[in-house]
């Protein structure tokens, strides 16, 4: 029979105690008391440990008979007691993280500030970053008992996915993108195309944030900028696109439809025939006698 954490200590003690009886000298009696009186610890320590075992066993016995106490109520009475659901057999919840996270820049590197409880005891096996040139998803899989998905699928500007990165703390995870472009600042964390942006203005215009008579002066310049950025970057098929829409807005604004807020802040242009020639760009259309664009 296997003896318990305290007996043995106690066996230990008795044999030391044998042992110094035996003892002649004086230092090797002293190495002995020092060594009996740690074992005499030990087996303090070790005995409350089997008390606390011993209370907790009882208690499982104490719930185990309550159950089969209320098990047998219920089948007098014709009622199935349910049974609890296993641990493993627990549903995992998926988390999609939309909101809630941060992002910040250095002229190398875009970070993202994800925040997630006790990140920092993920193994590797437990999550996946996964970067395109203008991509990132990022999955965690069954910690405290959830899998987490965060995705962004088209971010402002290009990075270089071999030189991204995952850094874990206590409660936040950090992604490192590499920008592709060192030294520039992206306006945004995700890509807005032009119907993005004219959504936001309509949003705007809705909340009371865009006033619908204002001079044009009045018109956030951040706005004016974004417009004029995706203007200047866009191919001309895309110009070509954004002059037409800019036009059927003013055409509709000058016969009384609508506000388009669109058309308002191309407005800002005012006397000026077309987007292209609003932001001082050069669009891809042919050239006549009196085009005043330089080459």
């Amino acid at each position: 029979m296997a003896t318990t954490g305290s007996e043995a200590h106690r066996s230990d003690i008795i044999e030391l105690e044998r042992l110094k009886n035996l003892a002649e000298r004086d230092s090797v009696k002293a190495l002995l008391d020092t060594v009996i009186s740690k074992s005499q610890k030990l087996l303090e320590r070790a005995e409350d440990s089997e008390k606390q075992e011993e209370l907790k066993t009882q208690e499982r016995q104490r719930l185990e008979e309550a159950r089969k106490r209320r098990e047998a109520e219920m089948a007098a009475q014709g009622k199935v007691m349910p049974q609890p659901i296993g641990r493993e057999k627990a549903k995992i919840q998926n988390v999609y993280i939309t909101t809630g996270y941060g992002w910040d820049q250095s002229d190398m590197s875009v970070m993202l500030y994800i925040n997630i409880k006790d990140a920092d005891t993920l193994t590797e096996d437990q999550y996946k970053l996964d970067v395109q040139t203008q991509s990132v998803n990022f999955d965690v899989y069954n910690h405290n008992g959830a899998n987490y998905n965060f995705k962004i699928s088209k971010l402002a500007k290009e990075v270089v996915p071999e030189k991204c990165r995952v850094k874990l703390k206590k409660a936040q995870i950090i992604i490192f993108l590499r920008k592709k472009e060192q030294g520039k600042q992206w306006p945004e964390l995700r890509y807005k195309s032009t119907r993005d942006v004219y959504n936001e203005l309509v949003r705007a215009e809705e909340k009371g944030e865009v006033p619908k008579q204002a001079p044009t002066s009045q018109f956030p310049e951040d706005m004016q900028s974004k417009m004029k950025e995706m203007f200047e970057n866009s191919d001309p098929e895309t110009r070509r696109m954004m002059e037409e829409t800019y036009k059927q807005a003013r055409d509709m604004k000058a016969n009384g439809g609508k506000y388009d807020p669109l058309a308002a802040m191309a407005g800002m242009g005012m006397g000026m025939p077309g987007l292209s020639d609003m932001f001082g760009g050069h669009n891809d259309h042919t050239h006549g006698p009196n085009c005043s664009h330089q080459h």
